[in-house]
């Protein structure tokens, strides 16, 4: 990790470089409050954070962020000391993180606990929740059980080389991390069990940091759709303290979406895929919720509403969604499904979800293909997950061997399916883009640039590679970071693709 140098400290801060990334805002080794600030141009903030800061300005080396009511957390461009209160973000385009740190960490830190105490107070009526409750705890609490699916585990083909030398150990940890074990040429899955639960009187959520959690009438927070919330420390203490405010009562409803509804990845393969799952079970008439992003303050989705309708239409949902805004919300009957076992990406190998990618794939249009050969670059509104040298290396060596270059980002959904279903080659940077690969029946090259997102530590995000072997994908994948150095190598991965 780089960080500004010390004679930085009294330099400007570059406005445009705010603009461009993507930060995150947290103690630095200990919670993050928000996981995406997005500084606009005209002076407002759009982000996941609990507090809701409104507006941003500079001030010569500080940065200045506000609510509605004007209170102000001032940020200092770093030194190499790293301590507090920290607002960073980790892709720029010289690769080094930039860090901010504030400018009197334990004051303002006991400013910004009140801000996020009063602003929860203030928004919500506390009720304490018991301890979380796994898959085992929750059975005994649920009015019924039922087992959808039970899959034998999963042989994986094992990644294509791009080239003579290259390594996978860095995959292997990951894959490790996710319950796959090496089993010969193969990657092996744990069994698969998919259950549909039912609860009475149960709560969810839309928003506060808790999109998708579900409660039981007792308050015990059901574990595993707790897996990504903004509120770490949730169920772990007997009498925790969280934020209930009732918006309403339902009689029945289904909840498929987590925290990163948003995502587009997240969307279609837990929102989406557990939905689509449902409705075979519980009958054409189940109301199925899912957050409104026109009513949610501190949410914002990385695809476009025509996008999120097109998928309810093309999963056959469309009759049954209920767009719900920011609040808590009590269900006589609370349906959800429960994935045994609970690694996030453990659904890539359901029957379920392979059911919804054929279904919607039946809506591609051949007119919309532009050809076999697809690279799908990064929009240019989004955080670049490779440097210059990477792209041009990728833009190049795909050119020669005649790629089209396009991207999704403004595409509607039946353009992404069409482009995805009919190519047999496919390159693109690590990135929600890749999630359209599920589109395609099989028999499909693919080549990831990937990155160790989540450091060098915790190795790759291997949620693409699962995706390619699901689908009986054959799967590349290049490093991005070792691609600025060499960047032959990725030339040498289209040869390694032609080849095959």
């Amino acid at each position: 990790m780089n960080i500004s140098p010390k004679n930085d400290m009294k330099k400007k801060i570059d406005r445009s470089r705010i603009i461009e990334s993507v930060w995150q805002f947290g103690c630095c080794g200990g919670e993050e409050f928000a996981r995406e600030l997005h500084f606009k141009e005209d002076g407002s903030i759009r982000t996941d954070s609990l507090i809701g800061e409104k507006y941003w300005n500079i001030e010569e080396d500080k940065i200045h962020l506000s609510d509605e009511d004007g209170k102000i957390l001032s940020f200092t461009l770093s030194g190499d000391e790293v301590s507090g209160f920290i607002l960073y973000a980790n892709h720029w385009a010289n690769k080094s993180m930039r860090l901010y740190l504030l400018e009197t960490p334990k004051f303002i830190f006991q400013k910004y606990e009140n801000l996020r105490i009063n602003y929860l107070k203030k928004e919500l009526k506390i009720k304490s929740v018991k301890k979380s409750i796994n898959l085992q705890g929750t059975l005994s609490h649920l009015h019924s059980c039922h087992l959808l699916e039970e899959k034998d585990p999963f042989l994986c083909q094992k990644p294509h080389k791009s080239f003579a030398d290259q390594s996978f150990e860095d995959l292997d940890k990951s894959l490790s991390k996710e319950g796959l074990s090496k089993n010969g040429i193969y990657y092996s899955s744990n069994k698969l069990r998919v259950h549909m639960c039912t609860i009475k009187n149960g709560y969810f959520f839309v928003g506060n940091g808790l999109d998708g959690a579900i409660f039981t009438e007792d308050f015990h927070p059901v574990e595993y759709t707790t897996l990504f919330n903004k509120h770490p420390g949730l169920g772990v203490n007997e009498n925790t303290p969280v934020d209930i405010d009732v918006l309403s009562e339902l009689d029945e409803a289904f909840i498929g979406f987590d925290f990163f509804w948003g995502n587009y990845f997240h969307f279609l393969n837990f929102s989406l895929a557990k939905s689509y799952m449902a409705k075979i079970f519980l009958g054409d008439n189940i109301p199925i919720v899912f957050p409104d992003c026109d009513k949610q303050n501190e949410h914002w989705s990385a695809y476009s509403n025509k996008v999120r309708d097109q998928a309810f239409e093309f999963s056959g949902l469309n009759k049954n969604l209920r767009l719900l805004p920011k609040g808590a919300y009590k269900v006589k009957k609370l349906h959800f499904l429960m994935i045994d076992p609970s690694h996030a990406w453990a659904i890539m190998f359901s029957d379920g979800l392979t059911s919804l990618y054929n279904a919607m794939a039946r809506h591609a249009r051949r007119s919309d293909s532009i050809g076999k050969k697809v690279y799908i670059a990064r929009g240019k509104n989004v955080n670049a997950r490779t440097s210059g040298i990477a792209n041009s290396a990728i833009a190049e060596a795909a050119g020669s061997h005649n790629f089209v270059q396009t991207s999704f980002e403004n595409m509607d959904l039946q353009q992404q399916i069409s482009i995805s279903k009919y190519a047999e080659q496919f390159i693109s940077p690590h990135g929600a883009g890749l999630t359209n690969i599920l589109f395609n029946p099989g028999c499909l090259k693919v080549l990831e640039i990937n990155k160790k997102l989540d450091g060098v530590e915790n190795g790759y995000r291997p949620c693409f590679y699962m995706a390619s072997a699901a689908r009986g994908h054959d799967y590349y994948m290049l490093d991005s970071d070792t691609l600025d150095k060499s960047p032959w190598q990725a030339n040498s991965a289209l040869q390694a693709m032609k080849m095959l």
